[in-house]
């Protein structure tokens, strides 16, 4: 219960003032409103032609009193018009409270979805890396499309209070005796429903819990979709879905019921304490029967409030847990944003002359070295190769390279520079990174060439073609660039996919080029025809070359091979075979001996 009331520090810049206005507007509903319900005990008596004695009901005499100060006759018709003006405010106010709570509600959900987009955007790589990408979606898509709820709801509540507030004064106006009674019964009534609010609150932890493993599991389902089918664990695996279903189900139905115990409750509550209140009245004789039908409207109006505010608490906890969820993410990343996005620099580094990495060292978490004392030399528009054995740290150190993650120690220089993190996001824009098993995007094959660039350009468009080698089968395709490629480009063969990849990094026309062992997917025809194209840059451009099959780098102007962490040997290709080296006896595992 608590977060509720400091849930005004959770709101981002810009939303807490709509939140003032809103509880002006909520204020003025109940002061309208109070003054129309008065004005209905004189023109119900009018009506009846009965005597009234106003003075034994404050807020209508001086009501009348302002009126007939203002030369304004008292009667029928004026009373008539107060009522029409004071509901026609109090309507015009609940339609702004609407309209700015709908306002307001969806520009915090665009709020809150930024917000998470940049804490995934721009938290340590290390920590992304272990981030469940099921969580990624559901916390970006479905989190925040409840957060926006619980701004509408809070700013629902907050009204309400103010509401219920005006209306109480109002009645403490009236009949202070009567109203005392009917707050400490409020308070013992909303004491003896606190058990279902609660109940609420942990029914919405349970079911943040079930939502997130089902959007995982889902997301597990579509990756791995041709791997679940082709093994025959996709009954398994729907049956485990449909399971996990039910029991969220299960928790909704739980939900539902507790809501309508608790609508039930609040009506028989209501109606104990109305009789209960009828029954003082008469015994005390405290009010006239103007008073007392003030009283009965006031008070009802005070328990609807108080039944849509017990409603709003109840639906707030029962989906706080997300929201809290959702900001534990961005206050753990906070810093990390505010570093990277203040930044209006969008100019490009480019690598002139080297990269020179001296004495590095890298370990993960669990303080187990990854990378031993490395210094390497990369050479402007060269060819620089990176081989070892699977595990030696070959990926890391492209990590480190292009400031995905910072070294434990040693340097890495770009042109006899260190970069800061800003300088390296900058160099980032400047390099065209082909992974292993590389990522097409659903689209056209033009769409996922000129991916992430403003402007087009047929210039790189021409020359991306050319060299990775797609005219070869582009024009084999009938709708040529316009071809739809499917999700992950399941319509294109292996090789057409990296081909398509390696076009969309020259397209970018990079000062550095990383194929982050882009070939370990294809078969021997396809890998020579991806080899040949990246051999035509050389001289162009800088490019950085990590595998395991070294028959792929015999063109690499200099290799690095690596073992346990280390450096261990360098040097071109025939000065490493023709030694007694690691790479020499790599080179001969591969089954090549034949061409040494």
């Amino acid at each position: 219960m608590k977060s509720i009331f400091f849930y005004p520090k959770l709101l981002p810049k810009g939303l807490l003032i709509p939140l003032i206005l809103l509880s002006v507007l909520g204020i003025l509903v109940g002061f309208m409103d109070s003054l129309a319900l008065a004005m209905i005990v004189p023109l119900s008596e009018m009506i009846v032609n009965v005597d009234i004695d106003y003075s034994t009901i404050p807020l209508i005499s001086t009501t009348k009193n302002l009126v007939e100060d203002s030369s304004i006759s008292f009667n029928l018709t004026s009373i008539v018009i107060m009522i029409l003006v004071f509901q026609i405010i109090r309507i015009f106010s609940l339609y702004l409270q609407g309209w700015f709570s709908a306002k307001y509600s969806a520009a915090y959900e665009h709020n809150s979805r930024t917000n998470l987009l940049n804490s995934y955007s721009y938290m340590p790589w290390e920590k992304y890396v272990i981030q469940d990408s099921g969580d990624v979606y559901f916390n970006i898509c479905r989190v925040t499309s409840i957060a926006s709820v619980t701004y509408g709801l809070y700013c629902r509540m907050v009204s309400l209070v103010l509401t219920i507030i005006v209306y109480l004064v109002t009645a403490i106006y009236a009949t202070w005796q009567l109203t005392l009674v009917a707050m400490i019964y409020s308070v013992i009534a909303a004491a003896s429903l606190y058990f279902l609010i609660m109940y609420a609150k942990k029914l919405g932890d349970k079911r943040l819990s079930a939502d997130e493993l089902i959007y995982g599991m889902v997301n597990q389902l579509t990756q791995g979709m041709k791997y679940i089918r082709v093994s025959g664990l996709i009954e398994r695996q729907r049956q485990t879905i449909i399971t996990h279903s039910k029991k969220l189900a299960k928790i909704n139905e739980s939900l539902g019921i507790n809501l309508a115990l608790f609508k039930s409750l609040s009506e028989t509550l209501f109606f104990i304490a109305l009789i209960l209140l009828l029954v003082i009245s008469t015994q005390l004789s405290v009010l006239s029967s103007g008073g007392l039908l003030l009283f009965s409207l006031l008070f009802f109006r005070i328990f609807q409030h108080v039944r849509t505010l017990q409603s709003s608490i109840q639906t707030f906890l029962q989906i706080e847990p997300y929201v809290s969820n959702m900001n534990n993410i961005f206050d753990d990343n906070k810093k990390y944003i505010d570093d990277l996005s203040d930044s209006k620099s969008y100019r490009k580094i480019k690598i002139s002359k080297d990269i020179v990495v001296q004495d590095l060292n890298y370990s993960y978490v669990d303080g187990i070295k990854i990378l031993k004392n490395v210094s390497m030399k990369i050479e402007a528009k060269r060819h620089t190769a990176i081989v070892g054995l699977s595990g030696v740290g070959k990926t890391t150190l492209l990590d480190l390279l292009i400031g995905l993650i910072n070294p434990k120690l040693g340097t890495i220089k770009y042109d006899n520079k260190e970069l800061s993190n800003e300088e390296l996001k900058n160099l980032r824009r400047s390099i065209s990174y082909v992974p292993q098993g590389g990522v097409l995007f659903s689209g056209t094959l033009l769409q996922n060439i000129v991916f992430g660039e403003e402007k087009f350009s047929e210039k790189n468009l021409k020359k991306s073609l050319e060299v990775s080698n797609v005219n070869e089968f582009l024009r084999d395709i009938p709708n040529g660039l316009e071809t739809k490629v499917g999700d992950g480009g399941y319509t294109l063969s292996g090789g057409q996919r990296q081909r398509v990849i390696l076009a969309r990094a020259i397209y970018r026309n990079p000062s550095l080029l990383i194929l982050d062992e882009a070939t370990s997917e294809l078969d021997a025809i396809a890998q020579n025809q991806f080899i040949k194209s990246v051999n035509l840059l050389d001289g162009d451009i800088t490019v950085i070359t990590v595998a395991h099959r070294l028959s792929n780098i015999i063109d690499a102007n200099i290799i690095y091979v690596m073992k346990d962490g280390e450096v261990i040997e360098s040097g071109n290709f025939s000065q490493l075979i023709s030694s007694d080296s690691e790479f020499s006896k790599m080179y001969k595992a591969e089954g090549n001996i034949n061409n040494i």
